[in-house]
């Protein structure tokens, strides 16, 4: 047996390819690592601020995670250690050596897996060496141990490569194909996204971590409260729910193989007549003369253009027909079964299945899916002649080129089209059995036929080519799994302009408010654009399609120079053409019409503001006391015309000789402008403050400090204002600003409101118009209203409740309400959350509108009652008592109404809801204090960071009303008003 590993070794090792992936994963390494230590300008990979690049937890992750994107090569190397016996028919040189089948199969596994271990060893080197390399920041590195390296081999890469080595193996040498490797690796790759889906619920990780073949949900799991101290000094244990992991997978694994070497026939054919071990006896030979005619086919009648769709068919046909393909579409329905289970939930709560929400789930989910499927066809399509031994012969056929490479690539198109097809119906079933009806089938056919088909399209042309041009398959594979690393991490170093990576759409984002927007033309431009790049990308394969046994670069060459004709010359030319066309539009809308900066020139012009402007940080300014403006707002044309005044007082004991503004670049001043410097554009982040040669911001001002309590922590150029605002909009809409509505009036083809304030405000307001209904309602004679997209009617009663139960409560508890209505206003889902603003809540369509609360399940979580009651709070905290600019601000505001919107919710739902809303919140809390860049501070000293003054202040406040009483929390609160 040790001979046949030997020999396998030593034949891997003569492979340039084993090289290559060897070198691929090291410079990933290295590359990753670098640039998580600061070596690159635009790169933000990161893990964690304070976390070290070399400590256990950064050096298990990037071992893992990169190894988790060689499943393809341990497929390739695997399944490709049986089953090349039998593709070059070699396999009767060792069944007639004197070996059994223990020895043969035993040897070729371990031949290839020592073969894996040479090539994932890399990644560890790369990733230690990368430490050593000048330009990676001193600061981000601790004391390198090589037992940080060790363990994640011990632990993670060397036991995955033995669970996935088995399966893959045993998959190849039973059909004897390499098919099914791909398939399985496919299954096990939607385990994995099955298990990160879940993992989105905290109740699920312990099944996620169970699930996840990779193991990386069950290290999460271990490690998901690590403090950053732990990530930098403990090493990740084989303990708990991960030792239970690896011990399932590899039991698992451990059958499989097993299964597999009880059902090895080790002999030549596969004849299931008869048994393996009898040879069939000789047939007597009948010889007979029979007269042969020869026969000279005639090509010149038939058109080329007529054998199209017959050659599309049959390459369709051959590629679906089998089992494996029904094997893919089960598990792609298993996926979305799974993701739908966690689809737009919040607090564990369902949403109803409204089409955008199913859409989101079946694109994003898919979508890598979609990516390995569309790479391993390429791979089976362009070479399954060549493997079937026919391709000599298929290519002495006098056809030309293109009839070989466009039937594949349309074949490998119609497979992404079944497969989209089959997600809309899985779709539409799923809102069926939701109890949902409203399909919107024209949502269904723009965004996955129009516009997420053509996406895929480019992936199929670039999957085909690299096929073609690197002229070696599993090569080819790992160019795309190369364009994939690049493709998900293109923000992370620096690829961000949306024209450089291949087949890169800009986001977009429908909305049941606006419908698909001004995102629509753009990304239909995009299509066009990479389209171009994909005809001169086809043109080229037909080029250099490999015919006969002409296989090295120089020949090919020389025949693609050869096969350049008029024809071929005009698609190159068609497609260069549409690509410079469009590129050209699309550069001038980007870069010219627009000021496109990346994120580290956005950086840079931050720092430079802070570099020329922080010296009068502190100079006295005027206060805004009065503001007053007309805004004529035109939604169809995405543009504002805003007209104003501010009224400025001097309210410092000095004269002030100069008035600091803060304008655009252009001098243009595009809305109201600010007085004074402001903190607030300051680069927050200090690993991005150094890579603009800032020196580390300062902490905020203690709670006493003069200077921050002359600023509230809202606004820096006012208190308390005046307001008076005019709004027109389209004559079908309704806009609406904080304020009583003194007027609304139409002239000119323009719908005007008056708005006015009766008592001063924060200088803190926002302007909506839309389309709306209105809700109406009243609490103790207060008007309630709620401007609401017609179809969005689910959760107005609880949103209304809200209201009214809030009132209730703080105004008995805290005090008296200070205005005269409570507006709710629903935006388009272009953010999610509310915000509170002098008696109105514009209120995100995708956070409450849609949830799906069922008062019978103990488990659900009324949350658009909740973010009601937080919001309405905030008239209390912040609207009335507003903290300065110091540390513990938002403590003021965000956790006492936290603790507010708690209380109403304690009082409506009881302690066993509030017991596990509680348990969210503890859970949002340890996560987030593990991702802290500087340092927790206490509650009461928290610098507006959310993980605590929202998750933690709702831990302590709702245990300090537990342990004195709520009667003496909300009385010490209501002083508090009564004194501010």
């Amino acid at each position: 047996m040790w001979n046949i590993v030997s020999f396998e070794l030593r034949q891997r090792l003569k492979m340039p390819s084993t090289h290559i992936y060897f070198a691929m994963f090291f410079s990933l390494a290295m590359l990753w690592i670098a640039a998580a230590g600061g070596a690159f300008q635009g790169a933000v990979i990161s893990f964690g601020d304070k976390v070290f690049i070399n400590s256990p937890f950064a050096v298990s992750q990037t071992i893992s995670v990169l190894g988790y994107l060689g499943v393809v090569i341990v497929a390739a190397v695997m399944g490709r250690a049986v089953q090349q016996d039998f593709e070059y028919r070699i396999q009767d040189f060792f069944f007639a050596a004197p070996i059994n089948k223990r020895q043969y199969l035993l040897g070729r596994f371990f031949g290839a897996y020592l073969t894996l271990i040479y090539i994932f060893s890399s990644i560890g080197l790369g990733a230690w060496l990368a430490t050593y390399l000048p330009a990676v920041e001193a600061e981000r590195l601790g004391p390198n141990h090589l037992i940080s390296y060790l363990l994640p081999y011990l632990f993670n890469t060397l036991p995955n490569l033995m669970i996935f080595g088995m399966i893959f193996f045993t998959l190849a040498a039973l059909p004897r194909r390499m098919l099914p490797v791909y398939i399985a690796s496919v299954v096990l790759l939607v385990g994995y996204l099955a298990a990160l889906s879940f993992s989105n619920e905290p109740e699920y990780r312990n099944i996620a971590a169970w699930l996840d073949p990779f193991g990386s949900r069950a290290v999460s799991k271990l490690v998901e409260y690590w403090t950053i101290f732990d990530k930098n000094h403990l090493q990740i244990p084989l303990t708990s729910v991960y030792l239970a992991n690896r011990v399932l997978w590899l039991s698992i694994a451990l059958a499989i193989f097993g299964l597999g070497y009880w059902r090895f026939q080790f002999v030549s054919k596969i004849d299931g007549n008869q048994s393996s071990k009898t040879a069939a006896a000789p047939e007597k030979t009948v010889r007979n003369s029979v007269k042969v005619e020869r026969y000279a086919p005639d090509f010149t009648q038939a058109k080329p253009i007529h054998l199209l769709w017959p050659m599309i068919r049959l390459n369709l046909r051959e590629t679906i027909k089998n089992i494996y393909f029904a094997v893919i579409v089960l598990a792609g329905i298993l996926f979305l079964l799974a993701m739908s289970m966690s689809m737009h939930r919040m607090f564990g709560t369902n949403t109803f299945p409204v089409t955008y929400a199913v859409i989101d789930m079946l694109s994003g989910g898919f979508s890598l899916i979609m990516l390995i499927i569309t790479t391993f066809y390429a791979g089976e399509l362009v070479w399954r002649e060549r493997e079937h031994g026919i391709a000599q012969m298929h290519d002495a056929l006098p056809i030309p080129s293109w009839l070989y490479f466009l039937p594949k690539l349309f074949a490998l198109i119609a497979v992404q089209g079944i497969l989209l097809l089959m997600t809309i119906i899985f779709g539409i079933f799923l809102q069926m059995s939701k109890g949902y009806f409203h399909f919107e089938l024209g949502q269904y056919l723009i965004s996955i036929i129009i516009i997420d088909w053509p996406t895929y399209m480019l992936l199929a042309v670039l999957a085909m080519t690299l096929q073609v041009l690197l002229n070696q398959k599993y090569i080819a594979y790992f160019a795309m799994i190369l364009y994939f690393i690049a493709y998900i991490s293109r923000l992370l170093i620096g690829f961000e302009h949306p024209m450089i990576l291949f087949g890169q759409i800009p986001p977009f984002v429908y909305s049941d408010m606006n419908g698909y927007g001004h995102y629509l033309a753009t990304t239909v431009m995009y299509l066009v654009f990479w389209g171009g790049a994909a005809w001169v990308l086809v043109a080229t394969s037909l080029m250099f399609w490999s015919r006969g046994t002409n296989d090295n670069w120089a020949t090919r060459k020389q025949l693609a120079r050869r096969s350049l004709t008029p024809a071929l010359m005009g698609n190159l030319a068609a497609g260069g053409l549409i690509f410079c066309s469009a590129g050209a539009i699309l550069f001038y809308n980007t870069n010219i019409a627009n000021h496109y900066r990346s994120s580290f020139e956005q950086g840079e012009l931050q720092a430079s503001y802070e570099r020329r402007y922080k010296r009068f940080a502190n100079r006295p300014q005027p206060r805004i006391t009065d503001v007053r403006f007309a805004l004529d707002l035109q939604p169809e044309k995405r543009s504002a015309q805003l007209e104003g005044h501010y009224q400025l007082v001097n309210r410092s004991n000095q004269a002030i000789r100069e008035i600091f503004i803060k304008v655009n670049e252009d001098l243009h001043i595009q809305k109201m402008p600010q007085i004074g410097y402001q903190e607030h554009a300051e680069i927050s982040e200090e690993r991005d403050r150094k890579k603009h040669g800032l020196a580390p911001k300062e902490r905020k001002l203690g709670r006493d400090n003069p200077l921050g309590l002359a600023n509230n922590y809202i606004s820096n150029d006012a208190d308390w204002i005046s307001f008076d605002a005019t709004v027109s909009t389209s004559p079908d809409q309704i806009a609406l600003a904080p304020g009583y509505l003194a007027k609304e009036w139409q002239a000119n083809g323009r719908r005007y409101f008056h708005y006015t304030m009766d008592r001063p405000i924060l200088n803190f307001f926002a302007v909506q118009s839309a389309r709306y209904e209105v809700k109406k309602d009243s609490w103790n004679g207060l008007p309630l209203e709620i401007y609401y997209q017609k179809g969005h009617e689910y959760n107005l009663g609880r949103m209304m409740d809200g209201m009214k139960a809030s009132l209730s409560y703080y105004t008995k508890n805290f005090g008296p309400y200070q205005h005269k209505q409570v507006r709710i206003v629903e935006f388009p889902r272009y953010a999610s959350f509310a915000q509170s603003f002098p008696n109105t809540i514009p209120f995100s369509e995708s956070i409450g509108f849609i949830a799906k609360v069922d008062d019978k399940d103990p488990k659900d979580i009324d949350y658009p009652f909740y973010v009601t009651a937080h919001e309405v709070a905030h008239q209390w905290w912040a609207h009335q008592v507003i903290a300065g600019n110091t540390r513990g601000a938002t403590v003021l505001s965000e956790t006492l109404s936290q603790y507010s919107a708690l209380m109403v919710m304690k009082q409506r739902y009881g302690e066993g809801k509030m017991r596990r809303f509680l348990s969210y919140e503890l859970d949002r809390y340890l996560m987030g204090r593990a991702l802290e860049n500087r340092k927790e501070l206490p509650l009461a000293q928290n610098e507006d960071q959310g993980y605590i003054h929202y998750r933690k202040g709702s831990l302590v406040m709702y245990a300090l009303q537990d342990m004195i009483g709520e009667d003496k929390v909300n009385s010490a609160l209501q002083e508090v008003i009564k004194k501010y």
